[in-house]
């Protein structure tokens, strides 16, 4: 039996024991993609790693990521964890933080958005890229870093994202 398999009956525990109260339920993909990112960070946990993850249009990046969310935070809530979701547009932030409160209800969601009037900073704050941008010492030690359409983050090591990126990683 290979590791991803050994992992995936234990999330599948862990989000059916979570998500009890959901009217959305995991489905197996959706799971198996969780245990595989659980899995690839268990492994390199002495590491700083940036594991790509991608699904086609309309399969539900964005219910994953609040699915993840909501398990690492029952998992380290004690720890400090703090995750900062990188959206490029106000649209996206909107849909990840009605997507986050449909699956976390009792999530402390902070909004970091100039286009809507927004600048909180809370354990997982939803920001854009052009938000965050100037005032990134503000959101200090962050757990986890989930970037939105990450396939929008240009080669160049001088672009908006990558500065983002490697200034949250000198809090860590």
């Amino acid at each position: 039996m290979n590791k991803l398999a050994e992992y995936i009956p234990r999330v599948k525990a862990e989000l059916a024991h979570l998500f009890t109260d959901s009217i959305i339920k995991p489905r197996e993909f959706q799971i198996e993609a969780i245990a595989a990112l659980d899995l690839y960070w268990d492994e390199h946990k002495d590491e700083v790693v940036n594991p790509l993850f991608w699904l086609a249009t309309g399969l539900g990046k964005t219910v994953i990521f609040s699915m993840l969310i909501r398990l690492y935070f029952a998992r380290y809530m004690k720890t400090g964890f703090n995750i900062v979701i990188i959206a490029g547009n106000k649209e996206l932030v909107e849909q990840a933080e009605e997507k986050v409160y449909s699956l976390f209800p009792k999530a402390q969601v902070g909004v970091y958005c100039s286009s809507l009037n927004r600048r909180e900073i809370a354990p997982i704050t939803i920001a854009t890229r052009g938000s965050i941008a100037n005032n990134v010492e503000a959101f200090g030690h962050q757990s986890l870093i989930i970037v939105d359409e990450c396939d929008e983050i240009p080669e160049s090591e001088t672009s908006q994202y990558k500065k983002i990126i490697f200034e949250l990683r000198r809090f860590n």
